[in-house]
């Protein structure tokens, strides 16, 4: 654990196998997470979606993906980008491959985001 980070800057962009890859940027992304550095755990999250393939298919590439971007919509969110949050939401929300029970997360952000805007 104490060296995540430096082995997931290293092969982001290597040939590893996309979904164990994408599980290791997901890791890196939470704990970035954990220690509120969001543009880190953002930077892990989305090149965690990028790396996923067939992310929608499969139960366990579904979690994967539901987890990665959720928590890049919440580090979004947190560093004020609220358009992609939204986007980052919606692409679990609308995706009929998701449970509704795995899209509640994303569902929360949303509120978030317009409880938000009508403070502003």
């Amino acid at each position: 654990e104490a060296m995540l980070f430096l082995v997931a800057d290293l092969l982001h962009n290597s040939d590893w196998p996309d979904s164990n890859l994408s599980q290791l940027l997901l890791r890196a992304a939470k704990k970035a997470k954990g220690v509120s550095a969001f543009s880190s755990a953002s930077f892990y999250a989305l090149n965690g979606i990028k790396r996923l393939q067939n992310m929608w298919q499969g139960e366990e590439n579904v979690q994967l993906a539901v987890q990665l971007h959720s928590i890049a919509a919440e580090a979004e969110h947190s560093l004020g980008n609220l358009a992609q949050a939204k986007r980052l939401c919606e692409a679990i929300i609308g995706n009929s491959s998701v449970p509704n029970i795995q899209k509640m997360q994303a569902h929360k952000i949303l509120i978030e985001l317009l409880w938000n805007e009508e403070e502003d």
